[in-house]
């Protein structure tokens, strides 16, 4: 397809629109570059250059030779090698990059100095390229510099910078997205996002916005911020009650899959978190869903691996070029990890395998696992996912189903993140939940209305929520959470 053909179906111009081809023959030959042919004639003038197609870098690859077009970017490397500029361009839209050759007389020409970080505009011809990284490249005709960029100060500068790190990296969080390996991230980030959608539309669950102000507090052993409005009254509620950002979209989903069967939501999430280790944060997204007759926590496991099955492979047999960087830069044998076989494991017996282990402390039977105790028996298990199932009830929250002294309940483990999944099913015995809720003083009045979800029409029902960012962490092998959220906030830490 013709450079017009392609420019025409993304910019619909129209088809009177014509491109002068033979201007290559001035500008390149087979052996040296031509630099007599930039004249004034040559360099397009204004009125001439809105003529050229706008054209993605990503877009331009694909294109033939010979034809004229312009290009936006930024500069991500610059050398000079006798009478001309080799720049690197790149658009952010993809990974990819082109080749831009730049004769030294028409920088002079312009007066302009682009340098590693400048943002430009270029308009020229695509050539064949000599150099063995690329097919193509873009003989430059006329260059704009957009926004100039101070190298010398630039964070990220390749040749002078210790920022080009994940540490350093995070020292610049208003900056770091214009790094490659940090770009890519995001990329990764965007297409997991779009692919929980698609996931859960073709699996038949429905997408509900649940508030981030509440009044409830859902997770027990979690701290919520309260809210109220700036230079408003302290002995007057907004809410008439104290309001809350959420914790989790739990109770809000239960409502709705009582009626719709199938549902579940992607949004951020509150906590007051005091610790500042590598796998917490104040504000991050939970990807929560709920579905109404489920019995069966093995089923519910089932649905859980499915997905993260599925999200992993496409992950890996999709668009992985445009994260590419950030993979190579990890342990992405671990994402192949979670397309393999996942290990269910007992309370009771995680407990006994760690109480096993010479020179480590022993877990305490009816306490939480630390994540000291987490790791130890993922490298137990070489690394594989692994389910955690029946924990003891008391120590566990009250909307969860019993068994017995044991909660029908489960934390998946990752090799890098930690916990990224908990689920269980939902206690759907009215007595019992109420007798559950009696024991929290003020819980039953708070949360009256959730015991009517058992009143009428009550179900069985379950469900589970993934921390989206401890995903990604797994995936990826960043073993720093602050490294895979773009804006990340914890203790004393809030800043833009």
């Amino acid at each position: 397809m013709s450079i017009f053909n392609c420019a025409r179906s993304h910019l619909n111009l129209p088809s009177v629109v014509k491109f002068n081809v033979t201007l290559l023959k001035s500008l390149y030959s087979s052996s040296v570059y031509d630099l007599s042919s930039l004249n004034s004639s040559v360099v397009p003038k204004e009125s001439d250059s809105c003529k050229l197609p706008q054209l993605t870098i990503h877009e331009a690859l694909k294109c033939k030779l010979s034809e004229k077009l312009s290009l936006k970017g930024w500069i991500r490397s610059h050398r000079r090698l006798k009478e001309h500029h080799f720049m690197t361009l790149n658009d952010g839209l993809s990974p990819k990059n082109i080749q831009i050759v730049v004769p030294t007389i028409l920088l002079e020409r312009k007066g302009v100095k682009p340098q590693f970080g400048s943002s430009i505009c270029c308009k020229g011809s695509l050539v064949e390229s000599r150099g063995p990284e690329q097919p193509l490249e873009l003989y430059c005709e006329d260059i704009d510099i957009i926004g100039q960029c101070n190298v010398l100060e630039y964070p990220f500068n390749p040749n002078t910078s210790k920022n080009n790190n994940w540490n350093g990296m995070r020292e610049h969080i208003h900056l770091r997205p214009r790094a490659s390996r940090y770009a890519s991230l995001m990329r990764l980030r965007s297409d997991l996002n779009f692919e929980i959608h698609n996931l859960m539309k073709e699996s038949g669950y429905f997408n509900v916005t649940t508030p981030i102000l509440t009044k409830n507090e859902c997770e027990g052993g979690s701290k919520p911020f309260s809210v109220k409005p700036i230079d408003y009254p302290d002995d007057v509620s907004f809410f008439k009650g104290k309001a809350k950002l959420t914790v989790s979209a739990q109770l809000h989903l239960e409502t709705a899959a009582c009626a719709l069967s199938r549902v579940y939501t992607l949004g951020p999430t509150f906590r007051a978190e005091v610790n500042k280790s590598r796998r917490h944060l104040s504000e991050f997204t939970m990807f929560e869903l709920e579905e109404a007759f489920i019995d069966d926590l093995d089923v519910l496991m089932d649905k859980v691996e499915f997905i993260v099955k599925s999200l992993a492979s496409k992950l890996i047999d999709g668009q992985n070029e445009n994260y590419l960087d950030v993979l190579k830069s990890t342990k992405y044998d671990l994402t192949y990890r979670l397309l393999g076989r996942y290990i269910r494991l007992t309370y009771d017996d995680a407990i006994e395998i760690i109480n096993k282990k010479q020179d480590v402390q022993p877990a305490e039977f009816g306490k939480d696992l630390s994540a000291f105790h987490e790791t130890v028996l993922l490298e137990y298990f070489e690394h594989q996912p692994l389910f955690i199932t029946h924990f003891p009830s008391e120590i566990r929250p009250f909307y969860m189903k019993s068994d017995g002294d044991r909660a029908l309940c489960f934390d998946l483990l990752g090799a890098v993140g930690g916990e990224i999944c908990g689920g269980s099913l939902r206690e759907d015995n009215y007595d019992k939940l109420k007798s559950r809720m009696d024991e929290v003083e003020g819980l039953t009045e708070e949360l009256d209305w959730y015991l009517d979800l058992r009143k009428y029409g009550n179900v069985p029902h379950g469900g589970c929520g993934f921390g989206f960012d401890r995903l990604i962490q797994t995936i990826t092998g960043l073993s720093n959470i602050k490294d895979v959220v773009p804006y990340p906030r914890f203790l004393y830490h809030c800043p833009l």
